[in-house]
Parts: C-alpha cells; structure tokens; sequence
C-alpha cells in the first residue's frame, strides 16, 4: 500500500508538469510493478525475445498478480473489464495508468475498445489483452475469445503470444491454489497467502508473432501457438 499510493501520489505531482505525461506514467507503472515483485518475493523469468512497444500482446490470464509480474518486464498496457473501473480508488489509479476498460458483454463496446487500442498503438505503445476473457487456474488454457481479435486482423496488426506459468517450492501449496486466483477465495485472504510464499517464480515465454485478416482464424493460430509455449500447472 506504500509503495502504491507514494507512487501514485508522485504520478499526481510530476502529471501538471511539462514534458511527456506517458512518459511519466510508464515509468511510475515500471517502478510499481517491479516493486511489488519484490516485496512479494517473486523470481521472474523470460523465455524468448521480449518485444519493444509498439506491439499487440496476448497471454493466458491467471490473476490480478500477472499485471505487476508482466509490467516488471514488458512496458505495456492492459485491456481490462469495466468493472475494474468502477473499484473504489484502485478503479481510478488503474485508469491513470493508461489501462482501457471493455464491456465483454456487450460486443458493441469492442469497436470503440479498438480504437483506443490503435491509439495507444500509433502513440508507440505497447498494448496487452488477456483474450480467455477472465482466470483460470493454470491447469490449462481456457476458451479463446475471437472477438479480442477483430481490429487486429482488420487492421492488419500482427499478435505477439505469450505464455504465463507460476511454480512454487515444494513447501509451499501448490501454484493452482496460491498464485493464481480463479475461485471465490476473497482478494484480502489470497494477497495475504500469496506475500507468504517462500520462493515462487514467474516464467514468460514468447512465442511467435501471428498475423491474419480473419479474426476467427487468427484466434485458432493464437490458441495453437499458446498451447505450444504453455505448461500446465499443478
């Protein structure tokens, strides 16, 4: 909570001052990221060629923890639920941190989403959308939303795929139960389990970059290229 709100109290007081407000942002949401890395203990590792903004990212989703895990080494934005935005204060820091918020249910929304997605590309940068729509557990990927795909394969914008894996000691529980957070566990309790963990680790492995103009074909490739880079976890 320290790190967060002096972080964001300092977003505040350098936002009115002259030069780059992106700028800026990227690097309190950098500082943020990597700070909760390491307060939580976490080890993090790559695999593949990270890529440089601006770029379209996808990944396999398994928890609020893949947004500081991912930011601590990709200088990136995220496509989030609406709901997020509507979270006392979180809601607002997030949003200033540059995230775009989508309805999923309503498919009218997407179009609009889109635009703000090619805007943030053509600013140079980066932009991440977690296309199984909500968590799971890791155990294995869930259904991918072709959807997520239909102003990139429009726009002619080639997918970068990327994998995301948690481990944990063998004295720890199991990554499925302590990492990820797909149940109905509350935020409070599973945050508090998760800063216990002794040693666990992150891995992000980078696959291959997709490019087609259909979205529902571009969805398949996607899928296929994630289940190549992705490990099940216990």
């Amino acid at each position: 909570m320290a790190s967060t709100f002096g972080l964001y109290g300092l977003f505040l007081l350098l936002k009115p001052l002259k030069g780059s407000v992106i700028g800026w942002r990227q690097e309190i949401f950098r500082s943020w990221a990597r700070s909760f890395v390491r307060i939580s203990g976490f080890k993090v590792s790559t695999v593949g060629e990270i890529p440089k903004a601006p770029f379209f990212l996808v990944s396999n989703h398994l928890g609020y923890i893949d947004i500081p895990i991912v930011r601590s080494q990709v200088e990136t934005l995220f496509v989030s639920k609406n709901e997020v935005a509507a979270w006392p204060i979180a809601g607002r820091i997030v949003g200033d941190m540059g995230t775009i918020f989508i309805d999923r249910r309503n498919h009218r929304d997407i179009p609009r989403a889109g635009e703000e997605i090619l805007s943030a590309l053509s600013r140079g940068e980066g932009v991440m959308v977690f296309p199984e729509g909500t968590s799971g557990s890791g155990t294995d990927l869930l259904p991918i939303n072709s959807s997520f795909f239909e102003f990139p394969a429009v726009n002619g914008i080639p997918v970068i795929v990327m994998a995301l894996n948690y481990s944990t000691s063998d004295n720890d529980p199991e990554p499925t139960k302590s990492v990820s957070w797909w149940d109905d566990t509350p935020f409070a309790r599973h945050i508090f389990n998760l800063f216990k963990l002794r040693e666990p680790h992150a891995v992000l492995t980078f696959g291959r970059s997709i490019s087609e103009s259909n979205r529902k074909l571009m969805a398949k490739r996607v899928e296929e290229e994630l289940r190549s880079i992705f490990s099940p976890m216990k």
